[in-house]
């Protein structure tokens, strides 16, 4: 907005006392004054110093259907994932889903489980301990972890893990216990590093 819609002047002059964007010129009312406060370093109890921003009508109508856009964009990859993935043990966490659709936080983590799976004592020293302690797999999701620890406990004890039997007590699919797998033997020196551990608890 550099110039008159009207007269063409180039002369604008924004009023911040009466809300108003004019035309020095003609005394045309162009656009209203949009006082958009922004919040930042905010703690847990929402309080945060504010950051004042004026800005116009039109910037401010811009700027939100930006916003809106990208919700959408990332609503559309959502629907496939709630169609296959809300089956009877999952919901959808409100909070995880608005973190997403604001950016804050990837899709497969808005998922949570009715039912909690009782982890070993051994498993949760493996994710406390071994598995929390790696890069790769701590960002593995809460049930992933318990997946993660029972493959580790079935290599040590019997060579192998049972997959299926995994998949069941773990409610999550074959396929991903297998990625799971895959991601371990990539990853040898985790089973080495989880049997030592064991040992000192024993």
């Amino acid at each position: 907005m550099n110039k008159c819609p009207e007269c063409g002047s180039t002369s604008i002059l924004w009023d911040y006392k009466n809300g108003i964007i004019v035309c020095s010129n003609c005394g045309l009312v162009i656009d209203n004054v949009y006082d958009y406060t922004v919040y930042y370093n905010q703690d847990q109890n929402n309080h945060g110093t504010r950051k004042i921003r004026l800005i116009s009508e039109y910037q401010y109508i811009k700027m939100k259907s930006r916003r809106y856009r990208d919700i959408h964009n990332r609503l559309k990859i959502l629907e496939p994932l709630i169609s296959r993935k809300l089956k009877r043990y999952l919901t959808i966490d409100e909070k995880a889903l608005k973190e997403y659709l604001n950016g804050l936080r990837p899709h497969v983590k808005i998922f949570k489980y009715h039912k909690e799976i009782q982890a070993s004592i051994e498993a949760k020293i493996l994710i406390e301990k071994v598995i929390n302690k790696d890069p790769v797999l701590t960002s593995r999701t809460d049930r992933a972890k318990i997946a993660l620890a029972l493959i580790i406990l079935d290599i040590l004890s019997n060579g192998k893990p049972d997959i299926y039997k995994i998949a069941r007590k773990t409610s999550i699919s074959v396929t991903h216990v297998r990625r799971l797998l895959k991601l371990l033997e990539e990853r040898k020196h985790i089973i080495s590093f989880a049997k030592t551990v064991l040992i000192k608890q024993v």
